[in-house]
């Protein structure tokens, strides 16, 4: 990477370098999640450092306006969460599974804020965000059709690959992030290359098998195009040539794969119409709607704070533990709830859900109203990008091996520094 501050080094290691890194084939600590809390701590730590010395750095990302405010309150609902947890202690910290506590809500908090305010040459960085996606990408076809090469077991289904990210699911999530940028890099250059990393990287997807993230890479793409449209640079042909190329990678996902992909997207709708049939059903969305049951009956028993960040596994088992036996017919830890905002309800409180999302509405509304500032299409990514994992989020979790990435995408998304105007057409 090219010369520059420290800050503009850690987001772009963060966004090119990260994602591959994962520990292989050892014992002591977890393939996937360990490295990453740690290497984000890192970061962190030198970010912080960085506030305490430099008084122009601190006052900068710190400024006060309507985002840091409601990303303030969210964080500070959170903090004081903590003090009413079940366990107080893991709430700060988080389990050594996930990583999920108080501290790594503080690192993405402190990511978001310094990519809001760094300098970064956002083409040459979406390159290689999709050099590093395409190779993520390739390994995990690789995994799910039984080849790999690090050889890794614990008790993952080889057949839903997880390539560097952990979990097939999380997998899907990234890629949902990183297809809008693939988009755009073809869209603006135009080079058949841009084309085939789209083409490889949507293969990655489909071979997730996870509908969350397909769900919401439709409306992150269709996000993508709706505002090309809206500021009348959409053109028909690149539009077909992106429809042609998916279905051709569908078309070869399906020849070489036992699984159907209109069949297992099609089975979102099958689970909608189990749910309005019998509302009991327990199965519907892979047991999901059972979950979301039972974490919104502990949601009605402490709806201030929450049971506390990584509480939420306790909390269930303490209360339906037989009745979890039953569905799953065996012992199952339910440390999830499949659903970010269940999940920061549940965990944090209802205010604290709420606070989040008031961040999310208003971080949006930021930058797509021209109120408050000036949208350009290199912003078209970004904002695509975020609306897509927002929508997978009502399905899948907040996980340190992708999370990361949304906030500091967030961030870029409103950074309000001079950038290239940039026309599609």
């Amino acid at each position: 990477m090219k010369k520059g501050n420290i800050e503009e080094k850690i987001v772009q290691f963060c966004l090119v370098i990260l994602p591959l890194i994962f520990l292989p084939n050892q014992s002591v600590f977890d393939y996937y999640y360990f490295i990453r809390h740690f290497i984000l701590l890192v970061c962190f730590l030198i970010l912080i450092i960085k506030m305490i010395i430099n008084r122009n750095f601190r006052k900068t990302i710190f400024k006060k306006d309507m985002i840091n405010v409601s990303i303030g309150i969210f964080i500070f609902l959170a903090l004081v969460s903590v003090f009413f947890a079940e366990n107080p202690y893991l709430a700060f910290y988080g389990d050594t599974i996930k990583y999920d506590g108080f501290i790594t809500m503080s690192i993405y908090t402190i990511l978001f804020l310094t990519a809001r305010d760094v300098k970064i040459d956002y083409d040459r960085t979406f390159k290689l965000m999709i050099i590093t996606a395409t190779i993520i990408s390739i390994y995990g076809a690789m995994q799910y059709f039984g080849f790999d090469f690090f050889l890794i077991e614990d008790g993952r289904n080889p057949y839903h690959p997880c390539s560097t990210i952990g979990n097939q699911n999380f997998l899907g999530t990234y890629f949902t992030l990183l297809i809008p940028i693939a988009l755009y890099l073809w869209t603006k250059f135009r080079k058949p290359i841009y084309l085939l990393s789209y083409s490889i990287i949507v293969f990655g997807l489909l071979v997730t098998l996870s509908r969350g993230p397909w769900l919401g890479t439709i409306f992150g793409v269709s996000a993508f195009f709706l505002i090309l449209k809206l500021n009348n640079q959409f053109k028909m042909k690149y539009f077909l040539i992106m429809l042609g190329t998916t279905a051709l990678t569908i078309l070869v996902f399906s020849i070489f794969s036992e699984e159907s992909f209109i069949s297992r997207f099609l089975m979102i709708f099958f689970d909608l119409e189990l749910i309005f049939e019998n509302p009991n059903n327990v199965s519907a969305g892979s047991f999901r709607w059972f979950i979301w049951a039972k974490v919104i009956e502990l949601i009605k028993e402490k709806p201030l704070f929450g049971f506390g960040i990584s509480n939420l596994g306790f909390a269930i088992d303490l209360r339906y533990r037989e009745e979890v036996f039953e569905v799953f017919k065996r012992n199952v830890f339910v440390d999830e709830a499949h659903n970010e905002f269940l999940d920061l309800a549940v965990s944090c409180g209802v205010p604290s859900m709420i606070a989040y999302i008031n961040f999310l509405f208003t971080s949006l509304k930021y930058r797509i109203s021209n109120k408050y500032s000036k949208f350009e299409l290199l912003h078209l990514p970004l904002l695509s990008a975020s609306i897509g994992y927002i929508v997978q989020s009502f399905f899948n979790i907040s996980i340190i091996s992708v999370a990361y990435l949304f906030w500091i995408i967030l961030g870029l998304l409103l950074n309000n520094y001079e950038i290239e105007n940039v026309d599609l057409r």
